[in-house]
Order: structure tokens, then C-alpha cells, then sequence
């Protein structure tokens, strides 16, 4: 399986108006990923994971990594199969 992340490198992050940006911190180098539309918490809620999302793939990842090396026992499997998959919709 190729794991590579295909999407927009750089730092992801929510700002103002539940926009997702990139670098958000280095204007010339900003790019708008999307914008969430809505109010209010669940908006605002939802910009925060679109945000994490980079980094949930990553640590999904070096989890299935770490299964693939050790083969825990103890009904591990259902949450290997449910990150393989999560990783395959996600790349």
C-alpha cells in the first residue's frame, strides 16, 4: 500500500470563519484549503478535525506500522482491519 499523504503539505490549521488553511502563520505561503460553512460549535468543531487530519493519518499509520511488527493478540484485529481501511479512504 502506498501511504502517502496526496493531500496540500504544510501545517493545517483552523482560522477565522472556520476556514482551514495551510501555514496560516506564513501569509505568503497561505493556502485556503476549505471553507466550513455553518455557525456555531459544530462548525467550529468540524474545522478543528478537517484540520487534524494530517496528523490523525500519520499516527494511524505509524500504529498499523507498529501492529504489523509485534501482532498483538487480544482481538487487535477489528481495529487493524477498521485503520486499514480509514487509511486507504484517506489516500
Amino acid at each position: 500500500m502506498n501511504n502517502k499523504f496526496k493531500g496540500t503539505k504544510g501545517d493545517w490549521a483552523e482560522s477565522i470563519g472556520n476556514t482551514i488553511q495551510v501555514n496560516p502563520h506564513k501569509p505568503k505561503e497561505t493556502n485556503i484549503i476549505c471553507q466550513i460553512y455553518g455557525r456555531g460549535a459544530e462548525s467550529s468543531a468540524n474545522a478543528k478535525l478537517i484540520a487534524s487530519a494530517p496528523e490523525l493519518l500519520e499516527a494511524l499509520q505509524e500504529m498499523v506500522r507498529m501492529y504489523e511488527s509485534v501482532e498483538p493478540v487480544g482481538g487487535w484485529q477489528g481495529v487493524y482491519d477498521q485503520s486499514i481501511t480509514a487509511i486507504k479512504k484517506a489516500i
